[in-house]
């Protein structure tokens, strides 16, 4: 159109040049017309005025521009001209153009010019667009139009016949086999135009284009595209202002096909496997078919879809197809005064995946807005599942910017991201997004602080692994939940805190459950590469792993990354609260530190291990392969020196508190882990030496010396590789002390031990406990029958030091040790004399109580030297409370008889108790022994006195 406007100008400003040069008549006429020419803009102007009159002007050979390219060359141009009209209104009767040339020129930067001749602005010369038409009559007789592109180029014709009175038509054909410019190449392109101005004033238009447009963003080939129709009365703008004319007409997109696949920037779409889930295949071309009708009026275009006779749809090449509608039958494109603007309502049917929605797009100032509601159905593919979902989507959209919130609310029951795939996992957040379109850049925020995800599980294939959250937010670090950045790939970072009230890993058969440590860190995803990156650090949570031990408040960093070469990191730990699984542990809980790496999905790590108060374990060091779930590791026990008011074996293994104390001595050691398909295998080898402490149990103040090498065949549950042996140099129950022994044992690894023998030398003779077994699991009673065997009673009574009392013979028999609830006592415990022996008793007590009565006194004579044949104690109590004895005697004894010593046949039963633990030490014991001991021979002789009687 502006083509059209310079050409009429042109016209014009000869038909004026030739009525000034009129005087000059036609020897002077020629050079004239070049020189005005010249002065009006146009360069190396040529002319020749053949007719010149009051009222015509005729001009053969017009042409401008450089030899060759020139930008316009005429055969004749002829003007039919009032001269008084013309000077006033600057206009013609009729205009004659042609045959002819016109050359238009596009530079690189898309500027029309037409070579030798500058350009007019609008209004120029009086050439506005609300002026009347300068001329009554024009016709253009077969004028060339030839047009040069920065690459290749196109040419037509433009025929024309109007007349203001009876009408006219206006023809215009043209093609081009190629032209290109800036980033628009157009192929095999044709234009056909047919504008019918009838006699009555109506405007009929009809017009084909088809071609090739190709651009970076994609390429449409056979592109065929009908326009037809009518607008209101010619003349009002043939005879006012020209931008009042109104047009009403249809356009049909018969064939618009754009090949995806050929453009280098979307080629990732074409063959995205999201896009081959949501469409049906990978995408290569969209078909663009349907009516349209467009209304023109002052200041107004709109268009609106005929969605009753072909609505516009866009069908992909895998039978997925997109249809636009109007929106309450309102225009889907409006350019006015305020600016552009559209909206459409649409609907993508025939694919996996059903989406319908609308979508209002506004002018800004500097911009477009968007809004843009979308239901889409249920779906379900190898590589995306969900439930039915809403997204509202508001966007606003500058020259290089793009700001949006986005709602999204739905289950996702599966997407696969890379390596992972992300299964149960239900969205209901609102987020935000700034991309900067320049930098290839996009920041996505979240409304709120954080974004919460109710549960959500991960599974990775190889190696097998299975993650999975309840409760878990993501809180960014800053305002930003993530950036995608497609400048060269596709590439996403994310950074902020993961927290999950609980959690669960599954590693092949490695299994962590619990409530995880919060994870401050950075994620990274390269599309191209299939790679995602973590980085970052880990603190607190309490997670059981494999269900054997408990890990809590974790502190540490650690960087990992799984991809094609499966899953590599490393991690370091400055510690770990690590405690056993059980209700009641056998071991306490330790700190550990280390460092752990990942590679080729196998696990290597070494840690050092200390108790709460800072006290060093020992060094261990491990492995652990991701893909069959086997591993193992060592850990080398420290000499761990035992002090009272610093390490202690309670500190060590909770069951010992209350049972040993005030431990001195050192035990070092080692200790081996291996675990395959969930189950654990474990070893240790302990040696103990010169291990000394208070206990055990109240019923002991003391063990001393206790040396050995114990070796474990399993640590969960505790069992031993056999018996084993450790030597005690002592074992003091205060007023009875064991010296230098054995003790022989086994763990059997039912939480049971087993004392095979632990014999002490006693007295002359041994005591000890045989064949016994005893639960430490908690619950129930433990037996442990201390066997005496040849205890000298002659050393006993100097043990016990009663003045008057000595005797001998040996005692054997057995003490049932019952154990209960922390409690221990004797029942059904009996010493029996091995054979003959002797007590003997003479004191002065004794001869004041004989004073008593003759039968006293005979009781106490026969104490002077009783020889039994055999002697029996019964033991029965609490060790903890008061002890029942009950002893007898069966023998002979001396008593005087008419002047002269008798030995008598005479049987003793001798019944007293005693508190033991208040009378273990030596001054106590002796008096209550001395007092209970004649208590009850004065006893047995009133029974013999009453008895006689």
């Amino acid at each position: 159109m502006r083509t059209a406007r310079v050409l009429l100008w042109l016209t014009l400003a000869l038909a004026v040049i030739a009525l000034a040069l009129y005087a000059l008549r036609l020897p002077l006429a020629s050079y004239g017309a070049r020189a005005a020419m010249e002065n009006a803009g146009l360069d190396n102007a040529r002319v020749k005025v053949t007719v010149l009159s009051l009222n015509t002007v005729r001009l053969e050979s017009v042409s401008a521009g450089p030899d060759g390219a020139e930008g316009f060359v005429l055969e004749s141009l002829e003007a039919q001209f009032r001269p008084g009209r013309l000077l006033s209104a600057r206009a013609v009767d009729a205009l004659s153009i042609g045959p002819g040339t016109v050359r238009m020129r596009i530079s690189p930067d898309g500027e029309v010019s037409i070579p030798g001749v500058t350009m007019p602005s609008d209004g120029e010369n009086g050439d506005s667009g609300g002026a009347p038409l300068p001329f009554d009559r024009l016709t253009l007789n077969d004028v060339a139009l030839i047009v040069d592109a920065p690459e290749g180029g196109g040419a037509g014709t433009v025929t024309a016949d109007y007349d203001i009175n009876k009408g006219g038509r206006v023809v215009v054909s043209a093609a081009s086999e190629m032209a290109a410019w800036k980033a628009l190449r157009i192929e095999n392109a044709a234009l056909d135009l047919d504008l019918q101005l009838d006699a009555d004033g109506r405007t009929q238009l009809s017009a084909l284009a088809s071609g090739d447009f190709l651009t970076p963003d994609g390429a449409v080939r056979a592109a065929s595209v009908v326009l037809e129709g009518e607008g209101a009365s010619w003349r009002d703008a043939a005879a006012s202002a020209r931008d009042a004319l109104s047009f009403r007409g249809r356009i049909a997109v018969e064939n618009v096909e754009a090949l995806l696949a050929q453009s280098p920037s979307l080629t990732a779409l074409a063959a995205s496997p999201w896009a081959a889930a949501v469409l049906g295949d990978a995408v290569q071309a969209i078909a663009v078919s349907g009516d349209a009708f467009v209304d023109v009026s002052p200041g107004r275009i709109a268009l609106t879809l005929d969605d009753a006779a072909a609505p516009l749809a866009l069908s992909a090449n895998t039978g997925a197809k997109l249809t636009l509608t109007g929106l309450d039958n309102a225009p889907v494109f409006i350019l006015d005064g305020e600016g552009m603007r559209a909206s459409a309502a649409y609907r993508l049917e025939d694919a996996p995946l059903t989406v319908e929605g609308d979508f209002t797009l506004t002018p800004l100032a500097d911009g477009w807005r968007i809004e843009a509601p979308a239901r889409i159905g249920a779906f379900s593919s190898e590589a995306l599942s969900f439930d039915a979902a809403a997204i509202d989507l508001a966007a606003e959209a500058l020259p290089e910017t793009l700001r949006a919130d986005l709602a999204v609310k739905t289950l996702i029951r599966k997407a696969a991201v890379g390596p992972a795939t992300i299964v149960d996992a239900p969205i209901d957040a609102a987020f935000t997004a700034a991309a900067d379109l320049a930098d290839a850049r996009a920041r996505i925020g979240v409304a709120g602080e954080c974004l919460s995800v109710p549960r959500l599980r991960i599974d990775v294939a190889a190696p097998a692994m299975e993650t999975g959250f309840s409760g878990a937010k993501f809180c960014p670090q800053g305002e930003e939940l993530a950036v995608i950045d497609w400048s060269d790939g596709l590439h996403l970072t994310a950074e902020g805190a993961l927290t999950a009230q609980g959690a669960r890993l599954h590693i092949n058969e490695t299994v962590f459950t619990g409530a995880p440590p919060r994870i401050d860190g950075a994620v990274q995803f390269d599309a191209a590469t299939g790679e995602s990156r973590l980085a970052g650090g880990f603190t607190g949570g309490q997670v059981a792993f494999n269900d054997m031990l408990i890990l809590s408040r974790a502190d540490g960093a650690f960087t990992l990354s799984l991809g094609a070469e499966g899953m590599r990191g490393e991690a370091s730990m400055d510690s770990a609260r690590v405690a056993q699984n059980l209700e009641a542990p056998l071991v306490a809980p330790v700190i550990a530190s280390g460092a752990g790496r990942l590679a080729n999905n196998k696990a290597s790590f070494d840690y050092a291990l200390r108790t709460p108060d800072g006290a060093p374990l020992g060094v261990g060091r491990g492995t652990h392969d991701l893909d069959t779930g086997r591993g193992g590791a060592a850990f080398d026990i420290e000499e761990l020196a035992f002090a009272p008011g610093g390490l202690q074996p309670e500190t060590l293994t909770p069951v010992l508190r209350g049972v040993v104390d005030s431990a001195t001595g050192t035990a070092s050691g080692s200790a081996q882990f291996a675990w395959a398909q969930g189950a654990l295998t474990s070893g240790a080898a302990i040696a103990l030496d010169s291990l000394t402490f208070g206990g055990p149990t109240r019923v002991v103040s003391q063990t001393r010396g206790v040396t050995g090498d114990l070796r474990f065949s399993s640590l969960w549950p505790v069992a031993t590789e056999g018996e084993q042996t450790i030597i005690v140099t002592g074992v003091d129950l205060d007023a009875l002390v064991m010296e230098e022994g054995e003790i022989v044992f086994e763990l059997p690894g039912d939480d049971t031990l087993r004392i095979a023998r632990a014999a002490f030398p006693w007295f002359g003779g041994r005591i000890g406990v045989y064949d016994a077994t005893a639960s430490f699991a908690g619950g129930g009673e433990a037996l442990a029958p201390l066997r005496a065997e040849s205890v000298d009673l002659k050393q006993v009574l100097e043990y016990v030091n009663l003045n008057g009392l000595s005797g001998e013979g040996l005692l054997s028999g057995v003490l049932p040790l019952v154990v209960e609830e922390g409690k221990a006592s004797i029942e059904g415990g009996f010493l029996q004399s091995d054979g003959p022996g002797a007590i003997r008793y003479q004191s002065a007590a004794a001869d004041q109580a004989s004073a008593a009565g003759d039968q006293a006194q005979v009781a106490f004579d026969l104490l002077r030297d009783l020889r039994y044949e055999s002697l029996g104690v019964a033991i029965n109590g609490p060790l903890d409370g008061r002890l029942s004895f009950q002893m007898r005697f069966e023998g002979s004894g001396e008593v005087a008889m008419n002047n002269q010593d008798v030995r008598v046949p005479v049987t003793y039963n001798i019944n007293l108790d005693a508190a033991l633990l208040e009378l273990l030490n030596q001054a106590n014991l002796t008096r209550d022994i001395q007092l209970q001991f004649e208590r009850g021979l004065g006893a047995e002789a009133e029974d013999e006195d009453a008895a006689k009687e």
